[in-house]
């Protein structure tokens, strides 16, 4: 999701982790923020597939909960938002439990029946 280039924007782009104001930002308040320019600018999330990548821990107990918060922060149906993992297989920064790096894959379009 592109920045707005508004003052406070939520999107990564302008609340950079280096910045102090956001130091302690609740995720899900931050993906509401983002999610509200973005319908703001008159565009509607179609789905999305959000894909962490890691070792531990295991994601399966946590899915359907995980999916029913990112869905209930954008105020949209939990059916339209996936969550899932994938393991590097021992390679890369993941191993060492120094974090995950998710991917989020969000389709969206300015003419949805969802809005």
């Amino acid at each position: 999701m592109p920045c707005s280039g508004r003052p406070g924007s939520a999107t990564s782009a302008c609340s950079p982790s280096e910045d102090e104001h956001w130091r302690g930002a609740d995720s899900l308040d931050l993906l509401a923020r983002a999610y509200a320019e973005v319908r703001g600018a008159g565009w509607a999330l179609v789905n999305a597939d959000c894909v962490l990548i890691g070792e531990e821990p295991r994601i399966a107990p946590l899915r359907e909960e995980m999916q029913q918060r990112l869905a209930e922060a954008i105020g949209i149906e939990p059916g339209r938002v996936t969550v899932r993992a994938t393991s590097t297989d021992g390679i890369g920064f993941t191993v060492a439990a120094k974090g995950w790096p998710p991917r989020r894959l969000p389709y969206s379009s300015a003419k949805s029946p969802f809005r």
